[in-house]
């Protein structure tokens, strides 16, 4: 028998293993949350860019929208499996400052 810490990293190696449920959920919940906050994150720093710049080239905005990305990868591989691509559903709300889609 093998210890059971070298098992469970083991089975964490192989690729058909899938972790108790309990465990994706929380890893699920703590990803949502993650992703949530940076979200906040950038809109933040959108909504107090200097004068004449833009979030395509302002570094800070740059390195919150990479690092939300990053989170909302890791969220959808938690959820909907390494497997790409995916096929999401995207609900998108527009301002009212864009009249032709709001």
């Amino acid at each position: 028998d093998k210890p059971k810490t070298q098992l469970s990293n083991e089975l964490e190696r192989d690729e058909h293993y899938q972790e108790p449920i309990d465990n994706r959920v929380t890893t699920i919940q703590k990803l949502v949350r993650s992703v949530k906050i940076k979200d906040k994150i950038v809109r933040a720093i959108k909504s107090q860019l200097p004068p004449g710049k833009f979030m395509e080239t302002y570094p800070k905005a740059l390195a919150a929208t990479k690092k939300l990305q990053s989170q909302t990868r890791r969220l959808l591989i938690a959820r909907y499996g390494p497997n790409e691509p995916y096929r999401v559903r995207v609900s998108l709300k527009f301002q009212s400052t864009i009249p032709d889609f709001a």
